[in-house]
């Protein structure tokens, strides 16, 4: 079994991360300073089955770090954890209970919240990285958390400042540890709808990114062998227009259903303006993917390569169509149904993971999920599946 350390595991971001890593068969190492938050998560998860551990630490203490470094060594050395698979920093320092540390300039802030947001944010997980090094397996990732300040660091810059070291950490240590097969990468998200964030700022939680989306992007790139990479997840990968566009390839998928095949659909879009829209077909007549077919309609109708359109598609494009999206010139698809959630020996040819293929691209493809939308879309599959299966 892998074995995880999530810091910041008690609420939020963490929280989420500790919950889906769980529930794919990870040993859970939780770490933060709330004993009673921890014990309950931890019940939560060995009652669905999974497998989790946790550890009160303060992480502005460094004798305290030293400690769970200490016991977490003793348990590997005893065989209690085959070696340490991921470490993920996660925790941060942007609130206490009484204020937000932002919108203030730099000489009013403590000196206790900027040593104790630079100890979190960047020398603790320092600490826990070179104190684990020689007990991490082959194979194995850290990830660290930052955020896209997409305002700039003015008004909390200790926790602006923390960030951005702790992405020069990243970036450092990707390189250091290439040829020991250790990934390192970040996740940079916009603002999240965790506790903490819908206390403070209840008039902007609704459009803020889910936990559970960001602990689903820990998930896919501790699946792929990616390294040195900042991953940003923005508030709105997608708008109104992406959404109707979405939709219209949902009801192609539908339509194919209707007509006995595979319930998949696609739509491609230059300029506001549908260019093609396909339905999927019964193998093994060519291009039976909705996607090929709607990209080879696209080339031909507009006689040029597709660099300024975008594919919209009912289901996770497979490695066939991502592929031959990237050579037609898109480097945008909005997607439904996540591979994840349909058997990939049916509905893929491969279990291999998307982002492995982007990371061999000279050129960036990005993949946009519209979570909302997944129901809408997996009805039929699910329903095509169970008929054929």
């Amino acid at each position: 079994m892998k074995t995880a350390i999530i810091t910041g595991a008690s609420t939020g971001i963490g929280k989420a991360v500790a919950n889906k890593l769980a529930k794919n068969g990870y040993r859970v190492l939780l770490v933060a300073r709330s004993s009673n938050k921890l014990d309950q998560i931890v019940r939560d998860i060995k009652s669905k089955g999974g497998e989790a551990e946790y550890y009160t630490v303060d992480l502005t203490d460094e004798l305290n770090i030293k400690g769970f470094l200490n016991e977490v060594i003793d348990n590997c050395k005893a065989g209690n954890y085959s070696g340490i698979d991921a470490i993920l920093n996660i925790a941060g320092i942007w609130h206490d209970d009484k204020e937000v540390f932002a919108g203030k300039d730099f000489e009013t802030f403590g000196e206790k919240v900027i040593t104790d947001t630079y100890s979190v944010g960047f020398t603790a997980p320092s600490l826990i990285i070179h104190g684990l090094l020689p007990y991490m397996n082959k194979g194995s990732h850290i990830i660290n958390l930052s955020g896209t300040f997409e305002n700039g660091g003015k008004g909390w810059i200790p926790y602006y400042a923390s960030k951005k070291a702790l992405e020069d950490l990243t970036y450092g240590l990707a390189d250091e540890l290439k040829d020991q097969k250790i990934y390192v990468n970040g996740i940079s998200p916009s603002d999240t709808a965790t506790e903490e964030y819908t206390k403070w700022f209840p008039e902007y939680a609704k459009d803020a990114v889910s936990p559970e989306k960001i602990a689903e992007l820990f998930l896919d790139i501790l699946r792929s062998s990616k390294s040195g990479t900042i991953q940003v997840i923005k508030k709105y990968d997608y708008n109104d227009k992406d959404i109707e566009y979405l939709k219209m390839a949902i009801e192609m998928s539908h339509q194919s259903y209707d007509e006995g095949a595979f319930p998949a659909g696609a739509v491609i879009v230059k300029d506001g303006k549908v260019i093609s829209k396909t339905t999927s077909t019964s193998f093994p007549k060519i291009n039976f993917h909705p996607e090929s077919k709607s990209i080879d309609i696209a080339i031909n109708e507009l006689n040029e390569q597709l660099t300024d359109c975008m594919l919209y598609a009912s289901m996770e494009p497979c490695l066939m169509c991502l592929s031959r999206a990237y050579w037609a010139g898109i480097r945008k698809i909005v997607f439904a149904v996540k591979k994840e959630n349909v058997p990939h020996s049916i509905c893929y040819e491969s279990n291999l993971n998307h982002y492995d293929l982007l990371e061999k691209f000279n050129e960036k493809i990005e993949l946009v999920n519209i979570e909302e939308l997944q129901e809408y879309a997996i009805v039929e599959v699910k329903a095509w599946l169970e008929k054929n299966s």
